[in-house]
């Protein structure tokens, strides 16, 4: 059993958002499989692009914010979960002022992704 609390988390920066890596393909004895958690702050995004293999799914754990699936725009909040399957265009951005923070599991997470 692990058990990650919120005090535990370790952001690290990326490009445009923070990341914690709360479960490895070791982790989880799954190859090809991780959980993260991504924070998403008032205004950050990720732009437009796919994956050729890579299935996500994203559960929504605070905030709200605007994700593009193959042109169609929504907005997800807490509580909401969303899959992305494979060659899905996809891209999020925080449009409000609170921060938005997702749990993102990815399966098949070696495959490459296109901008």
């Amino acid at each position: 059993m692990k058990l990650i609390k919120r005090a535990d988390w370790n952001l690290e920066k990326r490009r445009t958002y923070l990341r914690h890596r709360v479960f490895s393909q070791e982790d989880l004895d799954l190859k090809g499989c991780v959980l993260q958690i991504v924070v998403f702050k008032s205004g950050q995004e990720i732009l437009k692009h796919y994956h050729q293999g890579m299935t996500e799914t994203y559960i929504v754990l605070g905030g709200c914010g605007l994700v593009t699936i193959n042109d169609v725009e929504m907005h997800l909040e807490k509580d909401d979960i969303l899959l992305i399957e494979k060659g899905d265009w996809h891209s999020i951005k925080n449009d409000r002022d609170e921060d938005f923070i997702i749990a993102i599991s990815k399966y098949n997470v070696n495959d490459t992704f296109l901008w």
